[in-house]
């Protein structure tokens, strides 16, 4: 009867107001009780604009499950993706590439859309339990962008791909088997039909054309007039190779390198993973004088013949691995064939994923043949270049040391890598590999952060540092330093613009204080500015190229969310203010955790967090106290001799090899 049901209706990532807006009209007219399940807690203005449409709540469905539960999602996944080869040995001679498991390489880009599809899965059976609704409406959204996972749409590549060669996962399918075990009445909203008869066909024509716009490239990039004159091969046997893909491993790399050339007189080269081979990249390691070669210089036209020539192999291959019955016998959730959900997923990354890692194969291989390193060192655990050179660093017998230049946290990606050594920052990464059901490197030894240090020294700062004195109330214009971070998987588009409105609409509330945003290098401007522009803000200055240190010391307070940076403000002795407004725990922040930082929970909440900060002596006190606290925790000594510490563990892990 109308006017008595309670509806759930599921919608799509994106923002589609004007497409729902129909329905939920229809919905309200008649009476009927709708909930709203949305992938992220949204903004205020869209909660607000869908409570308009007539809607009685407005839900992130992941508030169905509780984070402890996630993290056995989680554990159960990372399970299931590297438990596949060993269920069927077909699929793993398949998937095996002179010698080495590309499933292996690969496990990382499966394990979003299988978590993806678990934990939608988990979430809509919660809520039927809980909501005992009368139906379901869900909008139909192409691939495994509707709950949590976000496919880069940014770039053509990714867009071309994804239409190229993937089915898409069907989440409406998913929940209809759902809705149809509890009872409940399914009713799919549709696409229109111009768009699912057009949209596939033009992506198609788009993805032929990149692809053959791609093949065109890698032609041009292998010859080598399109290469750099510098020799590539160092020239010493034995050295050390140090793996870097940008100025952020860079600050890692360089003290490495110095100290292991300073120290114990062994040779130290860093390997760069730019795309292009341009030397203006390495331009900081130019001036500290340390020795790289570009990886994309060893990419020559045989590598890609090799790779092509390997990947139709694994395409006729994989037409037999679909087939396979164990493979969807073993990828089972609930009665439901997760195989049968994910093909498209795991056919993308057939066409588009795992010819990369055959190239890398290639490309590294041969590195390894010219520069014969005694021992390699990677800074980035999750980059598919540094899995590959690991894998075949393990089969050539040549020592690894991993250097994470991120810090691992619960909530952090699985790591499932066969390393020698790894050198972590402190005690609490250290107990956080012991906590994970993960195999664990053979040694692990806790020296600091390398970069950090190492940029506190380009800054001229000593440590360890302590602030010469506390802003007190007298200061006519404090400066808060907010840190702000670009979209990642899991801290979405969504979540990334509640945390900018919180933020600009504190400083509206705090007029007389000056809010310095420092971008991440790979965030775009342009929310920014229009939230500036919305709410008429005029004590708000965007620093974009400034030194993040000399930023830090200049300011009076730093706001982050979960950034890395909020260790930095630690290290130099800055009070800092955590923002949580989307229910992480607080295990994932972990300057939050211990109280080295003070949390906010609620946007209404910021203004008067910052003032208290700022000028409360009791607080102020208190959060220096857990500061120096927590940083030995997290920072293990911070005397500048990470790097040294480093050194000597891998001068040990050389010597054994020889």
């Amino acid at each position: 009867m109308s006017g008595d049901r309670k509806i759930l209706f599921v919608a799509p990532r994106w923002q589609p107001f004007s497409s729902l807006k129909p329905h939920l009209l229809k919905l309200a007219k008649s009476g009927d009780e709708v909930i709203v399940l949305t992938k992220v807690p949204l903004p205020d203005g869209d909660v607000n604009r869908l409570m308009q449409l007539g809607c009685s709540s407005v839900r992130p469905l992941d508030s169905y499950l509780s984070h402890k539960e996630i993290d056995e999602i989680r554990s159960e996944v990372v399970r299931l993706i590297e438990g596949l080869p060993q269920a069927s040995p077909d699929f793993a001679r398949a998937v095996d590439y002179k010698g080495i498991s590309l499933w292996q390489l690969a496990e990382m880009a499966t394990f979003y859309p299988v978590f993806d599809v678990v934990r939608c899965l988990q979430a809509m059976s919660r809520a039927l339990e809980q909501e005992k609704p009368d139906e379901i409406w869900a909008w139909q959204d192409r691939g495994p962008n509707l709950f949590w996972h976000d496919v880069p749409w940014r770039s053509l590549g990714a867009f071309a791909e994804y239409w190229l060669h993937s089915r898409v996962i069907d989440y409406n399918q998913l929940i209809a088997q759902l809705a149809a075990s509890a009872g409940v009445k399914f009713r799919p909203l549709l696409l229109p039909a111009w768009f699912r008869g057009i949209a596939p066909l033009a992506g198609r024509m788009v993805g032929f054309a990149y692809r053959l716009y791609l093949e065109h490239q890698e032609r041009r990039n292998s010859k080598r007039s399109n290469r750099s004159t510098r020799p590539p091969n160092p020239g010493v046997e034995n050295g050390v190779m140090i793996m870097s893909g940008g100025v952020s491993t860079d600050y890692v790399a360089i003290p490495i390198a110095q100290a292991i050339e300073n120290e114990t007189g062994t040779r130290a080269f860093v390997a760069r993973l730019a795309r292009h081979v341009r030397t203006e990249e390495c331009e900081l390691l130019d001036q500290e004088g340390v020795h790289y070669i570009f990886c994309q210089e060893f990419a020559t036209e045989d590598v890609f013949s090799a790779a092509r020539k390997d990947r139709s192999r694994l395409v006729s291959s994989w037409r037999e691995i679909q087939r396979l019955p164990e493979i969807g016998q073993y990828l089972k959730w609930g009665g439901i064939s997760l195989w049968a959900v994910l093909r498209g997923d795991v056919e993308l990354m057939r066409h588009g994923y795992l010819p990369v890692v055959m190239k890398n194969i290639e490309i590294f291989c041969r590195i390894v043949d010219q520069t014969k390193p005694g021992a390699l060192v990677i800074t980035n655990f999750y980059s598919p270049e540094e899995r590959a050179a690991i894998c075949i660093a393990h089969k050539r017998n040549i020592r690894t040391l991993a250097v994470p230049y991120f810090p691992l946290a619960e909530g952090s990606p699985p790591i499932n890598m066969m390393i020698d050594t790894i050198a972590l920052w402190g005690d609490d990464m250290k107990e956080f590999l012991i906590r994970r059901t993960i195999p664990l490197p053979h040694h692990m030894v806790i020296t600091g952060n390398p970069a950090f240090e190492y940029r506190c020294r380009k800054a001229g700062i000593e440590l360890p540092y302590k602030a010469a004195g506390v802003w007190g109330p007298e200061v006519k214009q404090k400066r808060v330093l907010f840190i702000s971070q670009s979209a990642q998987q899991d801290y979405t588009e969504e979540k990334r613009r509640l945390h900018l409105e919180c933020v600009y609409s504190a400083a509206g509330c705090l007029p007389d204080i000056l809010f310095v945003v420092k971008l991440h290098p790979m965030e775009s401007i342009n929310m920014h500015l229009k939230l500036i522009k919305s709410m008429k803000l005029i004590n708000v200055v965007i620093e974009q190229n400034a030194d993040l240190y000399q930023t830090i010391l200049a300011s009076d307070l730093v706001v982050t969310f979960s950034s890395t940076a909020g260790f930095e403000a630690m290290l130099l002795d800055k009070p800092i203010i955590a923002i949580n407004l989307v229910g992480e725990p607080i295990g994932r922040i972990p300057y939050l955790r211990d109280g080295a930082a003070y949390g906010v929970y609620e946007r209404e909440r910021l203004p008067q967090a910052i003032e208290w900060v700022l000028t409360d002596p009791d607080i102020r006190r208190q959060l220096s106290l857990k500061r120096q606290q927590s940083l030995r925790r997290y920072l293990y000594q911070c005397d500048g001799q990470s790097a040294n510490r480093i050194a000597a563990e891998i001068f040990d892990m050389v010597g054994e090899t020889r």
